[in-house]
């Protein structure tokens, strides 16, 4: 097809550079328009809404999925228009062994883009199930307001220069909630395969799941709890009893409202019911005022 070595290599020359101008370079732009900011119409901050966290950490996966996908791409454009290209600049005995260990090396590479794309999925499965988790226990919530109470979700916090958040917090005359929400999947492989896979017992010391039991969820909803009493102390010379809640969503808890001093536990359905009738405090319609102020400047984060 070709004549002699000389054009065989313009064309390798050629489509190395076609491959990149059309296959790297767009994805480059792509990501730098993605990323940059330009001046917003909007300079309004907005409160945030449930299963906020998720969302943000479900976008940082997007753009690493970019970078992963950008940097293959051009690791196999440039071994596609530019290994033909070194491999004839080698000795005739060489060549050979210059393609097995390019061969490898992108074999090598391809593998390790996979593992990251996988990575990437199972983070954003469950990212994605926590955030509907949320915006379940919200809807579940709402009803609340009808009768005054106030409802913050996704509230940043930070413990010792870490940062976290409380999913969803509750405040009335009558006393304030921190409710920690955690969406569990059904375990086909239960330790236990005579137990309801969709049953959570709370004894009042710890909480059994059909392939689990321990006190971590229950230590992070009370590690909520005094957070906020804290941060309203600290805000306001506030002494107020915050109530921490733990609920799971799809889940059936039993046991869950016989600890009314420590963590109460139970399902989504049940809060809109459960928190009124467990009243922490009584506080002015001046209080009551100043902790919302204090919550809505925690949550008007959200920026366009």
């Amino acid at each position: 097809m070709f004549s002699n070595v000389s054009s065989m290599v313009v064309f390798e020359i050629i489509l190395g550079v076609y491959s990149l101008a059309f296959g790297g370079i767009p994805l480059l732009y792509f990501k730098w328009e993605n990323q940059r900011r330009p001046k917003q119409p909007i300079t309004e901050k907005l409160l945030r809404g449930p299963g906020e966290h998720a969302r943000e950490e479900f976008a940082k996966l997007e753009d690493k999925f970019l970078d992963a996908y950008a940097q293959w791409i051009m690791v196999f454009l440039l071994f596609v228009g530019l290994m033909p290209i070194l491999v004839r600049l080698l000795p005739s005995p060489w060549q050979i062994a210059a393609l097995i260990i390019s061969a490898v090396f992108l074999a090598g590479w391809m593998g390790r883009f996979l593992f990251s794309v996988y990575e990437r999925f199972q983070e954003a499965r469950n990212y994605r199930l926590g955030y509907f988790g949320e915006r379940l226990v919200a809807e579940q919530l709402d009803p609340l307001r009808e009768r005054g109470y106030r409802i913050f979700h996704d509230v940043p916090c930070t413990r010792k220069g870490r940062p976290f958040n409380i999913d969803h917090v509750v405040v009335s005359r009558l006393g304030i909630y921190a409710i920690e929400t955690k969406t569990r999947r059904k375990n086909d492989h239960q330790a236990n395969r005579n137990a309801p896979r969709n049953v959570i017992v709370y004894d009042g010391e710890q909480i059994a799941l059909p392939d689990w039991a321990g006190t971590d969820y229950l230590d992070q909803a009370q590690g909520n709890g005094s957070w906020l009493e804290s941060h309203l102390r600290e805000e306001l010379g506030l002494n107020v009893k915050v109530l921490p809640i733990l609920t799971f969503p799809f889940w059936w808890v039993e046991g869950g409202n016989s600890t009314p001093n420590k963590v109460l536990v139970c399902n989504p359905g049940q809060l809109h019911g459960l928190i009124p009738a467990k009243p922490t405090a009584r506080l002015s319609d001046r209080d009551f005022d100043s902790i919302v102020r204090v919550l809505d400047k925690l949550c008007r984060k959200v920026e366009y």
